[in-house]
């Protein structure tokens, strides 16, 4: 069974409707609908929050064994890099407060390092395809990511320094 027919097949197992499936995802009735046809494929975050909504893994709504592989070696590069920037000192933070330093960040940087970051680790794109979308080498893509999150760091520890400074 192709991943199209699985999301429908799901989608039906857990007795939602499209309708119900989009605003539980927060996306619009037409996406299900294309993704049940098989005229786009889910990605990313969309990707993750569909089959936790389903209950079921990830891979399994991918349509081949070259796709699932290339989305486990993403997601696990993508991990790595995310594991620089959310770990400040060893403290914990709630969900909460990592999404609101989050947005904080994101709304201080320019348009195109906003773009290409939410490409990264919001869509889980490769840097080769964020390349070839912004007109730019691989290269200068890892290497403004890896500007952002030394950016992203920065603000995060500055964020922490002036929470602890009000106590």
């Amino acid at each position: 069974m192709v991943a199209a027919e699985l999301i429908k097949k799901y989608r039906k197992v857990n007795g939602l409707t499209q309708i119900q499936m989009a605003d539980k995802l927060f996306v619009t009735r037409s996406l299900i609908s294309m993704w049940e046809n098989g005229a786009r494929k889910p990605e990313g975050r969309n990707l993750e929050n569909l089959a936790r909504l389903l209950n079921v893994d990830e891979t399994e709504l991918l349509d081949n064994n070259a796709d699932k592989e290339k989305y486990k070696r993403e997601k696990e590069r993508i991990d790595k890099e995310i594991s620089e920037f959310i770990d400040v000192d060893g403290a914990e933070v709630s969900d909460a407060d990592s999404t609101e330093l989050l947005t904080a960040f994101l709304n201080s940087v320019s348009e195109k390092d906003y773009n290409v970051f939410m490409s990264r680790y919001f869509s889980y794109r490769s840097c080769r395809e964020i390349a070839e979308e912004y007109g730019m080498n691989e290269s200068t893509v890892r290497g403004k990511l890896a500007r952002i999150r030394k950016k992203l760091k920065k603000f995060s520890e500055k964020s922490g320094k002036n929470d602890r400074e009000e106590f």
